[in-house]
Protein backbone atom coordinates (compact mmCIF):
# COMPACT_ATOMS: atom_id res chain seq x y z
CA UNK A 1 0.00 0.00 0.00
CA UNK A 2 2.79 2.45 0.91
CA UNK A 3 4.58 1.80 -2.37
CA UNK A 4 1.37 2.35 -4.34
CA UNK A 5 0.78 5.56 -2.38
CA UNK A 6 4.28 6.71 -3.27
CA UNK A 7 3.79 5.95 -6.96
CA UNK A 8 0.51 7.89 -6.95
CA UNK A 9 2.05 10.89 -5.19
CA UNK A 10 4.94 10.95 -7.65
CA UNK A 11 2.45 10.82 -10.52
CA UNK A 12 0.35 13.65 -9.09
CA UNK A 13 3.18 15.81 -7.73
CA UNK A 14 6.46 14.84 -9.44
CA UNK A 15 8.23 17.94 -8.10
CA UNK A 16 7.48 17.03 -4.47
CA UNK A 17 9.94 14.97 -2.43
CA UNK A 18 7.15 13.37 -0.41
CA UNK A 19 6.15 10.67 -2.89
CA UNK A 20 9.75 9.72 -3.59
CA UNK A 21 10.41 9.42 0.14
CA UNK A 22 7.41 7.11 0.58
CA UNK A 23 8.65 5.01 -2.33
CA UNK A 24 12.10 4.86 -0.76
CA UNK A 25 10.71 3.80 2.60
CA UNK A 26 8.64 1.07 1.02
CA UNK A 27 11.59 -0.26 -0.99
CA UNK A 28 13.76 -0.16 2.14
CA UNK A 29 11.16 -2.09 4.14
CA UNK A 30 11.02 -4.79 1.46
CA UNK A 31 14.84 -4.94 1.16
CA UNK A 32 14.94 -3.55 -2.37
CA UNK A 33 17.89 -1.39 -1.43
CA UNK A 34 19.02 -0.23 -4.86
CA UNK A 35 15.50 0.96 -5.68
CA UNK A 36 15.29 2.64 -2.27
CA UNK A 37 18.54 4.52 -2.94
CA UNK A 38 17.30 5.66 -6.34
CA UNK A 39 13.97 6.93 -4.99
CA UNK A 40 15.62 8.65 -2.04
CA UNK A 41 18.23 10.27 -4.27
CA UNK A 42 15.38 12.00 -6.09
CA UNK A 43 13.80 12.98 -2.75
CA UNK A 44 17.12 14.49 -1.61
CA UNK A 45 17.55 16.33 -4.91
CA UNK A 46 14.10 17.87 -4.53
CA UNK A 47 14.49 18.69 -0.82
CA UNK A 48 18.19 18.60 0.18
CA UNK A 49 17.59 20.03 3.65
CA UNK A 50 15.25 17.25 4.83
CA UNK A 51 17.30 15.04 7.16
CA UNK A 52 14.95 12.07 7.16
CA UNK A 53 15.57 11.33 3.50
CA UNK A 54 19.31 11.22 4.14
CA UNK A 55 18.87 8.92 7.13
CA UNK A 56 16.83 6.49 5.08
CA UNK A 57 19.29 6.48 2.21
CA UNK A 58 22.17 5.92 4.64
CA UNK A 59 20.30 2.88 6.03
CA UNK A 60 20.03 1.47 2.52
CA UNK A 61 23.73 1.99 1.86
CA UNK A 62 24.61 0.32 5.17
CA UNK A 63 22.41 -2.65 4.26
CA UNK A 64 24.41 -3.01 1.04
CA UNK A 65 27.72 -2.65 2.88
CA UNK A 66 28.44 0.65 1.10
CA UNK A 67 29.61 2.38 4.25
CA UNK A 68 31.49 5.23 2.61
CA UNK A 69 28.32 6.34 0.84
CA UNK A 70 26.38 6.01 4.10
CA UNK A 71 28.97 8.23 5.77
CA UNK A 72 28.47 10.93 3.15
CA UNK A 73 24.79 11.05 4.10
CA UNK A 74 25.49 11.15 7.82
CA UNK A 75 28.16 13.84 7.37
CA UNK A 76 25.73 16.07 5.53
CA UNK A 77 22.93 15.35 8.00
CA UNK A 78 25.18 16.31 10.93
CA UNK A 79 26.21 19.47 9.11
CA UNK A 80 22.55 20.38 8.80
CA UNK A 81 21.65 19.42 12.38
CA UNK A 82 24.75 19.16 14.59
CA UNK A 83 22.76 18.68 17.79
CA UNK A 84 20.95 15.51 16.65
CA UNK A 85 21.96 12.85 19.17
CA UNK A 86 21.15 9.77 17.10
CA UNK A 87 23.06 10.90 14.05
CA UNK A 88 26.32 10.59 15.97
CA UNK A 89 25.45 7.08 17.13
CA UNK A 90 24.57 5.83 13.66
CA UNK A 91 27.66 7.44 12.17
CA UNK A 92 29.77 5.88 14.92
CA UNK A 93 28.37 2.46 14.00
CA UNK A 94 29.28 3.12 10.37
CA UNK A 95 32.82 4.19 11.28
CA UNK A 96 33.07 1.01 13.35
CA UNK A 97 32.06 -1.11 10.35
CA UNK A 98 34.94 0.49 8.43
CA UNK A 99 37.39 -0.16 11.27
CA UNK A 100 37.81 3.57 11.90
CA UNK A 101 37.83 3.24 15.67
CA UNK A 102 39.12 6.69 16.62
CA UNK A 103 36.41 8.40 14.59
CA UNK A 104 33.76 6.07 16.02
CA UNK A 105 34.92 6.93 19.53
CA UNK A 106 34.85 10.64 18.76
CA UNK A 107 31.22 10.35 17.66
CA UNK A 108 30.39 8.32 20.78
CA UNK A 109 31.99 11.04 22.90
CA UNK A 110 29.81 13.62 21.15
CA UNK A 111 26.78 11.37 21.61
CA UNK A 112 27.38 11.31 25.37
CA UNK A 113 28.22 15.03 25.48
CA UNK A 114 24.90 15.97 23.88
CA UNK A 115 22.92 14.00 26.45
CA UNK A 116 25.04 13.22 29.53
CA UNK A 117 22.03 11.95 31.46
CA UNK A 118 21.22 9.27 28.89
CA UNK A 119 22.71 6.12 30.39
CA UNK A 120 22.28 4.05 27.23
CA UNK A 121 24.57 6.48 25.37
CA UNK A 122 27.26 6.03 28.02
CA UNK A 123 26.83 2.24 27.79
CA UNK A 124 27.33 2.35 24.02
CA UNK A 125 30.51 4.35 24.54
CA UNK A 126 31.80 1.85 27.09
CA UNK A 127 31.12 -1.01 24.68
CA UNK A 128 33.11 0.71 21.95
CA UNK A 129 36.02 1.40 24.30
CA UNK A 130 36.18 -2.30 25.16
CA UNK A 131 36.02 -3.24 21.50
CA UNK A 132 38.84 -0.79 20.76
CA UNK A 133 40.99 -2.21 23.55
CA UNK A 134 41.12 1.14 25.36
CA UNK A 135 41.34 -0.34 28.85
CA UNK A 136 42.04 2.81 30.83
CA UNK A 137 39.46 4.80 28.92
CA UNK A 138 36.94 2.05 29.55
CA UNK A 139 37.63 1.98 33.29
CA UNK A 140 37.35 5.75 33.46
CA UNK A 141 34.02 5.57 31.61
CA UNK A 142 32.81 3.03 34.18
CA UNK A 143 33.78 5.30 37.08
CA UNK A 144 31.99 8.21 35.44
CA UNK A 145 28.84 6.12 34.97
CA UNK A 146 28.91 4.96 38.58
CA UNK A 147 29.24 8.55 39.75
CA UNK A 148 26.42 9.80 37.53
CA UNK A 149 23.96 6.91 37.58
CA UNK A 150 24.86 4.73 40.56
CA UNK A 151 22.49 6.61 42.86
CA UNK A 152 19.63 6.79 40.37
CA UNK A 153 16.11 6.02 41.53
CA UNK A 154 15.35 4.45 38.14
CA UNK A 155 16.34 0.93 37.23
CA UNK A 156 17.31 1.50 33.59
CA UNK A 157 20.26 3.87 34.30
CA UNK A 158 21.43 1.51 37.04
CA UNK A 159 21.22 -1.52 34.75
CA UNK A 160 23.06 0.31 31.96
CA UNK A 161 25.80 1.17 34.44
CA UNK A 162 26.10 -2.40 35.72
CA UNK A 163 26.18 -3.75 32.18
CA UNK A 164 28.92 -1.29 31.25
CA UNK A 165 30.98 -2.27 34.29
CA UNK A 166 30.65 -5.99 33.54
CA UNK A 167 31.78 -5.84 29.92
CA UNK A 168 35.39 -6.63 30.83
CA UNK A 169 37.27 -7.84 33.92
CA UNK A 170 38.48 -5.52 36.68
CA UNK A 171 36.38 -2.54 35.62
CA UNK A 172 35.74 -1.85 39.30
CA UNK A 173 37.72 -2.82 42.39
CA UNK A 174 34.72 -4.30 44.20
CA UNK A 175 32.40 -6.34 41.94
CA UNK A 176 30.02 -6.93 44.85
CA UNK A 177 29.08 -3.27 44.52
CA UNK A 178 27.70 -4.10 41.08
CA UNK A 179 25.73 -7.00 42.53
CA UNK A 180 24.19 -4.65 45.12
CA UNK A 181 23.21 -2.13 42.43
CA UNK A 182 21.71 -4.84 40.22
CA UNK A 183 19.77 -6.30 43.15
CA UNK A 184 18.44 -2.83 43.91
CA UNK A 185 17.21 -2.41 40.33
CA UNK A 186 15.70 -5.90 40.21
CA UNK A 187 13.87 -5.43 43.50
CA UNK A 188 11.94 -2.49 42.06
CA UNK A 189 10.61 -4.16 38.96
CA UNK A 190 11.96 -7.64 38.30
CA UNK A 191 11.87 -8.59 34.62
CA UNK A 192 14.24 -10.22 32.11
CA UNK A 193 16.18 -6.99 31.58
CA UNK A 194 17.00 -6.59 35.28
CA UNK A 195 17.54 -10.30 35.88
CA UNK A 196 20.05 -10.61 33.04
CA UNK A 197 21.85 -7.56 34.41
CA UNK A 198 21.91 -9.17 37.85
CA UNK A 199 23.27 -12.37 36.33
CA UNK A 200 26.08 -10.45 34.64
CA UNK A 201 26.97 -8.82 37.97
CA UNK A 202 27.05 -12.21 39.69
CA UNK A 203 29.32 -13.55 36.94
CA UNK A 204 31.85 -10.77 37.44
CA UNK A 205 31.73 -11.44 41.19
CA UNK A 206 32.36 -15.13 40.42
CA UNK A 207 29.05 -16.08 42.01
CA UNK A 208 28.30 -18.63 39.35
CA UNK A 209 25.33 -20.39 40.96
CA UNK A 210 23.59 -17.07 41.60
CA UNK A 211 24.34 -15.99 38.04
CA UNK A 212 22.81 -19.17 36.63
CA UNK A 213 19.78 -18.70 38.85
CA UNK A 214 19.22 -15.13 37.63
CA UNK A 215 19.58 -16.14 34.00
CA UNK A 216 17.17 -19.04 34.49
CA UNK A 217 14.58 -16.76 36.08
CA UNK A 218 14.84 -14.41 33.11
CA UNK A 219 14.28 -17.32 30.74
CA UNK A 220 11.35 -18.56 32.79
CA UNK A 221 9.73 -15.14 32.46
CA UNK A 222 10.34 -14.93 28.73
CA UNK A 223 11.24 -18.29 27.20
CA UNK A 224 11.70 -16.96 23.66
CA UNK A 225 14.57 -14.83 24.94
CA UNK A 226 16.69 -17.99 24.76
CA UNK A 227 17.57 -17.12 21.19
CA UNK A 228 19.04 -13.81 22.36
CA UNK A 229 20.66 -15.03 25.54
CA UNK A 230 24.28 -14.80 24.41
CA UNK A 231 23.76 -11.37 22.87
CA UNK A 232 22.66 -10.04 26.24
CA UNK A 233 25.79 -11.23 28.03
CA UNK A 234 28.22 -9.13 26.07
CA UNK A 235 31.18 -10.11 28.24
CA UNK A 236 34.83 -9.81 27.23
Amino acid sequence: LALNDGHELVRLKPASSWGHRIQGQAFLATEHYDKAISALSEAIRLDPARLYNRRLQAEAYVALGQYDKALANYDEAIRLKPDDLNLYLTRAETFLALGRIDEALADCDKYVELNPDYAAAALNRAQLLVLAGRTEGYRLACREMLDRFGGSERDVPICCTVRACTLAPAAVSNPMMLVALAEKADSRNSRPFTLITLGMAHLRAEQFEQAADSFQKSLDMEPNRKTRFVDHLGLA
